[in-house]
């Protein structure tokens, strides 16, 4: 069970007991999918976790859109694929249960209420099966709401969004904060720091740069010149090079620019204590 102020609790005998889990958030939460074994995912506010032994780790700011109030999980009815729906028009699916996410384009409209996926009714006067208007209709600031309902008040556009769509550029990093400590002549060097996973998470391939900045003493394996088509991911090796004996806090520029030229960039943070 989930709720307000991120709340979970846990029953294994139909409600005579329960037992509270820590979720990691005070944001709300709406929606919670557990499989047989006890793992899955729950969604909210501005918050997305997965539930692995009644451990929680968040997912949002490595693979989900921030800004983002996630309110349905959704599984296929075949295939096996789950669904994270929220505001905005976002929508991804998980083909393997959460190892990576695949961003879903949806249409939307312009107000700033458009593409929610909600999970309502109906919305605020008119019925299920729309009294005014075409049954598919939305208006005003609620118009393109992926909700339960069939048909909002007026005769505006419709559920699935007129608005102007495209493709989406995106991607997530499986890690984006590294520390380590290199002792100088006692430590090996070059000094592998660790890896991390870049999934294209969008819909249009990207071509990968990864850029030291500020000449901070790093090195990536492979520094870019590849391309990740939608869905697809690659690991890569960062390493301390040895080239300064004090310590420092040195960043990665992570981007991608897709064949139309959109350029989507992120951050890795890399603080290392050397002696």
């Amino acid at each position: 069970i989930v709720g307000s102020v991120g709340t979970v609790f846990k029953t294994t005998d139909f409600g005579i007991s329960y037992s509270y889990i820590d979720s990691g958030t005070s944001n709300s939460l709406n929606d919670i999918y557990v499989n047989e074994s006890g793992n899955g995912f729950l969604v909210g506010n501005e918050y997305a976790g997965k539930i692995r032994d009644e451990e929680i780790d968040p997912l949002v700011d490595t693979v989900l859109l921030l800004g983002v109030e996630y309110k349905r999980l959704v599984l296929a009815l075949t295939g096996g694929s789950l669904f994270f729906a929220g505001t905005g028009g976002a929508l991804y699916e998980t083909p393997d249960f959460g190892e990576n996410f695949i961003r879903i384009p949806v249409i939307v409209g312009s107000t700033s209420s458009s593409g929610d996926f909600g999970d309502d009714f109906g919305d605020s006067e008119s019925s299920d099966a729309g009294s005014t208007g075409t049954i598919s209709g939305d208006s005003g600031s609620q118009n393109n709401d992926f909700n339960d309902d069939f048909g909002d008040s007026g005769s505006g556009t419709s559920d699935v969004g007129a608005g102007t769509g495209g493709k989406i550029a995106e991607f997530s990093l499986s890690n984006a904060d590294f520390s380590f400590s290199h002792n100088v002549g006692q430590t090996s060097c070059p000094q592998k720091v660790g890896e991390f996973v870049i999934t294209n998470s969008g819909t249009d391939s990207l071509a990968m740069s990864i850029a030291v900045l500020n000449n901070a003493p790093l090195a990536a394996d492979p520094s870019g010149g590849f391309e990740l088509k939608s869905g697809e991911s690659r690991t890569i090796s960062l390493f301390f090079t040895c080239a300064q004996a004090s310590s420092f806090a040195g960043t990665l520029d992570i981007s991608g620019i897709t064949t139309d030229g959109v350029l989507v960039s992120k951050t890795v943070q890399v603080s290392g204590n050397v002696n």
